[in-house]
């Protein structure tokens, strides 16, 4: 039950006051489709301190998650249903945004994550979030949403859409694997996105992504409307075969085993994702498209009939996408 929540329409007032103090134009850059979705207002149990929590455009706050404080406190919410959000570059105070993504043109915008003592609930648990940009799979994330802008400008929908994410998923992932040692801490290389600012665990696992909620096959993809036809969700699928042609292993769903290159091979699958998705994926992309123009890339990288090329042909049928 919650208590001492001030009235809905005060609130309501309250937090579109608050977005339209956040809504502040990027100067000459050329705005993506402005986003939707609900603002969600966290207000202490004395009715004071309200914050506004903005979803975004890219990485997943999704709508209907609740801000909870981390202490004994108690906090109302309330959704309020956005129109045209656009996109913000600077923020409020007062108005925390739990996202990241890339506007266009090479800019990108970072949130700042939740005050101390705050804390959102996601399927493996609360989780307290720090300043996206102190991601470095987060910011590579972005930057390589930059690089399918000027490559294969998989068109932001549905399964093109979901190949757009995992694309940047794979390279975020990739860069912390150059730049860091391997490892579960912080600042270590691994399977999670975003883990080191938002804590524990990250937003995204491409190594278990049923543990977030996400699909590890193609039959188990979302097939409804929202977050653009279930961009961020899908991506896992491909997320997974990428994870999967490197490490090997055994898909839960369909206990198909793959036997990838090796984690000392990983360059190979990542130069194959990389050569796939820049220089032979279409805009308009589907599933199977990725899995044809993968095994080309292996194919024309390293040789037909050879490790690379049945790694990413086990990792795709594993993942269910033929």
């Amino acid at each position: 039950t919650m208590i001492g929540c001030v009235g809905e329409d005060e609130l309501a007032v309250a937090a579109l006051a608050g977005l339209e103090e956040a809504q502040v134009g990027l100067d000459g850059v050329k705005r993506s489709p402005a986003a939707t979705g609900v603002a969600l207002i966290a207000v202490d149990a004395a009715g004071e301190n309200a914050i506004v929590v903005a979803p975004g455009a890219n990485l997943d706050l999704l709508p209907g998650d609740v801000v909870l404080p981390a202490s004994d406190g108690v906090l109302c919410q309330l959704e309020i249903p956005l129109e045209t959000v656009e996109h913000v570059s600077v923020i409020a105070p007062g108005t925390f945004f739990l996202n990241a993504f890339y506007a266009g043109d090479g800019y990108m915008v970072y949130g700042v994550g939740l005050p101390a003592g705050f804390f959102t609930r996601s399927p493996i648990g609360n989780q307290t979030w720090d300043f996206l940009s102190g991601a470095l799979d987060i910011v590579a994330h972005e930057l390589s949403h930059g690089v399918t802008q000027f490559t294969s400008s998989l068109i932001y929908l549905n399964e093109s859409g979901a190949l757009n994410e995992a694309f940047s998923d794979i390279m975020g992932t990739s860069a912390e694997f150059f730049f860091q040692p391997t490892g579960n801490g912080s600042m270590q290389a691994d399977y999670l996105i975003g883990e080191d600012v938002v804590r524990p665990g990250g937003i995204r696992s491409m190594s278990n992504p049923a543990a977030y909620g996400d699909p590890d096959h193609y039959s188990k993809r979302f097939l409804g409307t929202a977050d653009n036809g279930g961009v961020h969700t899908n991506s896992a699928i491909a997320s997974q075969a990428f994870y999967l042609a490197i490490e090997g292993g055994t898909n839960a769903t369909s206990g198909l085993s793959v036997q990838g290159v090796g984690a000392a091979n990983r360059e190979q699958i990542e130069k194959v994702f990389y050569r796939g998705f820049t220089e032979l994926m279409p805009a308009n992309a589907t599933f199977s498209v990725a899995r044809a123009v993968t095994i080309q890339a292996a194919r024309d990288l390293y040789g037909a009939g050879g490790n690379v090329e049945r790694a990413v042909t086990e990792a795709w049928t594993a993942v269910g996408v033929n």
